[in-house]
């Protein structure tokens, strides 16, 4: 068994060092891995921005999960966090909110809603980040807003941060619209904008396909900025978000929206930065991290999802996860939990401890690729 499993790992080491393939012309997409009668349908995509130029990076070895460092924050001495004297709850609550154009596809946004033991935030991230999206590999945030579903947005923000997403929910820019129709309008560049003007102020197309990306999350800090200090005087507008959403708004209101750190890498992308990152978590979040061993996830029983529900286990405890793959078969009738060697016994037990199935297996020789693997089987029966 861990023969197989050692093969099939190295097949993943093979990849990530081979040579990178020729982009094909106007690409689909194709979430990995292609068994497409587990995945929603393939999207085309409008721009060169491609799924090549992320499968691409991949083969190089250049898997944007490596760049993020996950590292335990730990809580004050005596156990959880103080409140504060604003009467927030001891314990934080994260909230994921996704947002999505029902019209245009590269046009939405993630925002991490986070509000008790430290000071309210409301966090952006541009949609052009690089991320693992679970079930599907290396992708753009973007991509995983647009698949419309939330719970996947979550776990991509969650390997992004390392950080428990404890609720999320999902709106369509329309959706925004009419929220900023109930706050009276909302300030941006200088000058009010209510609900139509609010929605061409964010769809609209200035700059290069190089830059159009980036000037449009900067309209996007100004309109949730916006949101954020017109709700101050009126959260009663707010009424009629998802929950979760309207309390993390109502939380963080009159404060300035946050920018995830991240740095070009050329060809309209953005990968995140690790030390600011790090910081970024130390400092504003309730981190439950107990470790930042690199993951990888086959899907060994055929369950749609899989992977997405093992990351939102494992991720919070700080496993980075590498890459969500499908397992040459779906027959595997007991969790395999793989350490790369020796000094990954420890991060595989807790991954056992936090599936509540599995059997800790030592692998014959480590990969490079991941310290620990998961190849779920059917006694998984998932959350």
């Amino acid at each position: 068994m861990t023969e197989r499993l050692d093969e099939l790992i190295r097949d993943i080491h093979r990849v990530s060092g081979g040579t990178p393939p020729e982009p094909p012309p106007r690409p689909r997409r194709s979430p990995q891995p292609s068994r497409n009668d587990l995945r929603p349908p393939a999207r085309a995509r409008r721009s060169r921005r491609g799924w090549w130029i992320a499968l691409s990076l991949l083969v190089t070895g250049a898997l944007v999960a490596a760049t993020v460092v996950l590292v335990e924050t730990q809580r004050p001495e005596g156990g959880s966090p103080e409140a504060p004297a604003g009467g927030w709850a001891p314990e934080q609550q994260v909230f994921s909110w996704a947002i999505w154009d029902p019209q245009a596809e590269e046009v939405g946004l993630a925002v991490v809603l986070a509000d008790g033991g430290l000071p309210p935030l409301a966090l952006a991230i541009p949609w052009y980040t690089q991320a693992s999206v679970p079930g599907y590999g290396l992708d753009l945030l973007g991509e995983a807003v647009d698949l419309r579903s939330p719970d996947v947005a979550a776990a991509t923000v969650e390997n992004l941060l390392g950080v428990q997403v404890d609720a999320s929910a999902g709106s369509t820019l329309v959706d925004l619209a009419g929220l900023v129709d109930r706050l009276g309008g909302i300030e941006v560049e200088n000058h009010t904008v209510h609900g139509e003007a609010f929605l061409s102020y964010i769809r609209r197309t200035v700059g290069d396909e190089e830059t159009e990306g980036e000037l449009r999350f900067i309209r996007w800090l100004e309109a949730i900025g916006g949101i954020l200090q017109a709700a101050e005087g009126n959260p009663a507008a707010l009424t009629g978000l998802p929950p979760g959403v309207a309390e993390g708004l109502a939380a963080a209101a009159g404060t300035d929206v946050v920018t995830f750190p991240v740095e070009s890498i050329g060809s309209g992308l953005a990968a995140p930065m690790a030390e600011q990152v790090e910081g970024l978590v130390a400092d504003r979040f309730v981190s439950s991290a107990e470790t930042d061993a690199r993951l990888v996830v086959l899907n060994g029983n055929g369950s749609l999802g899989v992977g997405e529900q093992v990351a939102r286990l494992l991720v919070p405890a700080g496993f980075e996860l590498v890459s969500s793959l499908n397992a040459p078969t779906f027959d595997e009738e007991e969790t395999k939990i793989v350490a790369a060697d020796e000094g990954f016994l420890d991060e595989a037990e807790l991954a056992r401890e936090l599936l509540g199935v599995g059997q800790v297996v030592l692998g014959e020789q480590p990969t490079g690729v991941a310290d620990v693997t998961v190849l779920v089987g059917q006694d998984f029966g998932g959350s």
